[in-house]
Order: structure tokens, then C-alpha cells, then sequence
């Protein structure tokens, strides 16, 4: 990485870090919670996390010095079955037509392997067969690609995973699932993705649809300042 990126990189990264201290940090706390598999009545303890310390975020919003395994409790997965979700998704009750479209598919999981990425990506799958809310899915999928930033060995799979949350927070932005200061999040994220995946006249287009937003949180407008000069590199780094 070369001086000015880095420079750029960090001035970005304490950017986060204060807008942190200005809420107040707290170290990571965590609980047990107990639900159970909607498909097979399985018992899963889900970790929840009640306060997070963090110093900061990648530009696609993982949160940087997370203590433990944050990103792999937002998702958890039935070890009989292979049903994947959210907690609120082992919590909810299914219509039977919904139910039956769920154990069919899961029927097909058996065989899957069971790590932090395929949790994740079966987790998207379920959700969109629910028809849940599309921002929803595309996070299932964001979750999915952190694990594997540093992982240079399955970057093909990190881009279709990539590719998976442009369709999905396309789809919210069209929708209109968003609240009052999420739309340029969600466009920027778009933007972020496509430069990720090597698509950066898409990305500048998506960029530049977020910087147009008057409604937008700063940690935005860090990001655009620079992600858009990468964009224009044709710089697709992932590890940022």
C-alpha cells in the first residue's frame, strides 16, 4: 500500500474510531440465548452481543478490533438439519407453505460443509426463499465475504458473495428499504462491492449516486474521499 492510501486508510480508520468514542465504547459482553430449529425442534444457543468494543470499520463496514467471534454469532445454524439464519429467524413461526419450501431445501444441505461462510451463504438462501426484506439478505451475504477478505486463495468466492450483496442492496434501494439516512449507505456499499469485484465503472456510477445524497452519515463521505480515487485507479484491494 503505498504512502498516501495508507495515510487516507487511517485518517478514514480514526475517523470511525472518534465517531465511536462520541457514543461511548464498551468492552465486548455477550449472553447466552437459547431458540430452537423451526424445521426439526433442535435446541441452538445463540451468543448475543451486548456491548462491542471496536476501534473502527472497513469501508464495507466490518467493524475493525472486535474481541471474539462477533461476526460468527450474528449467524448460527441447526448442526441436524442445516438450517441458517438470524436469532429472529429460529424465533419466528412459518406459514406452512413457507415451512415446506424451507425443509425442502434444507433437505438438500445435508451434505454442506459447515464453516463460517456457508452458514452465512445458507443463511441468505433460507431468507430469500422467506421473501424477507432484501437488505436482510444482502447482509447474510456481506457477513459471508468478511470472512474471507484476507483469504486470497478463495477470492473468486469472495466476489460472488460480493456480487450476491449488490443484487440484494440494489434490490433494498429500489424497494425502499431504508431509513432516513441508510440510502447512501446502501448506494455507497453498491459502489464498494462493484470496485471489490473489479466493476469499477459501476462503482464510480454507484459512488457517485451516494455522494449526490444530501441525507448521509460522514463515515460516508469519509469513504467516498477514498474509495472513488481507487475506483478511478481501477484499484480493486479488498483487504481495506
Amino acid at each position: 500500500m503505498n504512502q498516501t492510501l495508507l495515510k487516507m486508510t487511517n485518517k478514514l480508520r480514526f475517523a470511525f474510531f472518534f465517531i465511536l468514542i462520541s457514543v461511548g465504547l464498551k468492552a465486548n459482553i455477550t449472553k447466552n440465548d437459547t431458540v430452537v430449529c423451526p424445521v426439526d425442534g433442535e435446541k441452538i444457543i445463540f451468543k448475543i452481543t451486548t456491548g462491542l468494543n471496536t476501534w473502527g470499520s472497513y469501508t464495507d463496514m466490518e467493524k475493525t478490533g472486535t474481541m471474539g467471534d462477533y461476526y460468527q454469532q450474528i449467524i448460527n445454524t441447526c448442526p441436524k438439519c442445516h438450517f441458517s439464519g438470524y436469532i429472529e429467524d429460529f424465533r419466528k413461526t412459518y406459514k406452512e407453505d413457507v415451512l415446506k419450501y424451507i425443509i425442502d431445501y434444507v433437505a438438500t444441505l445435508k451434505d454442506r460443509k459447515l464453516d463460517e461462510v456457508s452458514q452465512c451463504e445458507m443463511a441468505g438462501e433460507i431468507l430469500s426463499i422467506q421473501k424477507a426484506d432484501n437488505r436482510d439478505i444482502a447482509y447474510a451475504y456481506l457477513v459471508a465475504s468478511y470472512q474471507l477478505r484476507m483469504n486470497d486463495s478463495l477470492k473468486e468466492k469472495r466476489k460472488d458473495l460480493q456480487r450476491k450483496v449488490i443484487e440484494y442492496y440494489d434490490q433494498a434501494v429500489q424497494m425502499k428499504e431504508y431509513d432516513e439516512n441508510e440510502k447512501a449507505s446502501y448506494l455507497f456499499l453498491v459502489g464498494d462491492m462493484y470496485r471489490r469485484v473489479g466493476d469499477f465503472e459501476m462503482a464510480l456510477k454507484y459512488y457517485d449516486r451516494a455522494a449526490a445524497e444530501k441525507k448521509k452519515n460522514k463515515w460516508v463521505k469519509n469513504a467516498l474521499e477514498l474509495m472513488r480515487p481507487l475506483a478511478l485507479k481501477k484499484d480493486d484491494n479488498n483487504k481495506i
